[in-house]
């Protein structure tokens, strides 16, 4: 569970959006990926400022996350909050898009647990300087847009009524494995999170990137395959093509 303090900062993905559109010119945002030993960053531009191809981000060297011990309580190690302090102060940063993993069925498990406590340890850690303050929030965002499990007629989760599809008798569920550390594939969270809040910008590009592609193909006029068939015929070219 995320401490009282922690969940102060926390705000919609909207809200996120809204405050990087605020300060488009000047800002940019930094998406965590955090995962059992080290956390992928990206720090991004607003999506305006590039274009489709190149939206102005930076895959930054991913950090180690590493442990230490504070009032008998495990607690991240205050080089992690260091590295971070220094980022959010050099470039501007208004605000974190943190990846959310669920697992396949909609439910929390051991991953979002980790992603809770390394916040809350960072959050501790950074008190001096703080890395998360009323201007500068953190979203949860669900890159793989798991769809969430739904209760039947009666208000029970209809999954624990659906039968195994192991083998009868040849199954031993474990719940450590198969349920709370689900294995997911990696996700760029800011490519997914700017498609949905941006739809448009990438929908111009598109639609640019293809009048391209039909202009060039407009200016050829010998294909391949008109070529080859034309060295085969020794040259000689039908008057139709004149």
């Amino acid at each position: 569970m995320a401490s009282k303090r922690l969940t102060k900062f926390l705000t919609t993905p909207s809200k996120i959006a809204s405050a990087l559109e605020w300060n488009k010119l000047r800002a940019s945002v930094l998406a965590l990926d955090i995962r059992p030993h080290e956390i992928g960053l990206t720090l991004a531009s607003h999506p305006q400022c590039g274009t489709y191809a190149d939206v102005l981000t930076i895959k930054l060297e991913s950090l180690p996350l590493t442990f230490g011990t504070s009032q008998n309580k495990k607690v991240v190690d205050s080089s992690v909050a260091t590295q971070l302090e220094e980022i959010v102060r050099s470039h501007k940063v208004c605000g974190f898009v943190v990846n959310w993993p669920l697992q396949k069925e909609g439910r929390l498990g051991a991953s979002c647990g980790r992603v809770l406590h390394a916040l809350d340890s960072i959050l501790e850690q950074s008190a001096e300087s703080p890395i998360f303050s009323p201007h500068r929030k953190f979203c949860l965002w669900d890159g793989a847009h798991v769809e969430m499990e739904q209760d039947d007629s009666f208000g029970r989760c209809s999954l624990y009524g659906t039968p195994s599809t192991e083998a009868h008798n040849q199954y031993v569920h474990l719940a450590s494995i198969k349920q709370y550390d689900q294995k997911r594939e990696k996700v760029d969270i800011w490519d997914d999170f700017c498609h949905n809040h941006w739809p448009m910008l990438f929908e111009k590009e598109q639609s640019k990137s293809k009048s391209k592609l039909t202009d060039n193909k407009k200016d050829v006029v010998f294909d391949n395959e008109w070529l080859d068939d034309f060295d085969e015929n020794d040259g000689f070219m039908q008057a139709s093509a004149l």
